[in-house]
């Protein structure tokens, strides 16, 4: 595994990304930042983390945790075909 294990991405700025700090210690993980595919957010700040674009990741060796409300694996399936490479998806 990578020397920066203890750092996360955050996929998706939603509902459920919402509930999830909300309600859990989501918010303790080292996330360095939310990604997502609306443009319109990047730049964005939520729970002090920035929100970024798919084009903006500096690391694919991070983890990414998706977060989705309806469809994870329509988040998963969006990353795999766009060939983000990524070595570590985790969707909770």
């Amino acid at each position: 595994m990578n020397a920066r294990r203890n750092e996360f991405y955050i996929w998706g700025n939603g509902a459920r990304t919402r509930m999830l700090f909300e309600s859990t210690e989501l918010k303790s993980l080292n996330i360095i930042n939310i990604i997502d595919s609306n443009s319109q957010l990047s730049g964005m700040f939520d729970y002090d983390i920035e929100v970024i674009t798919p084009n903006n990741v500096k690391s694919f060796e991070i983890p990414v945790i998706i977060l989705h409300a309806t469809d994870p694996y329509s988040i998963e399936l969006e990353i795999r075909l766009k060939n983000y490479p990524f070595e570590y998806l985790y969707i909770l």
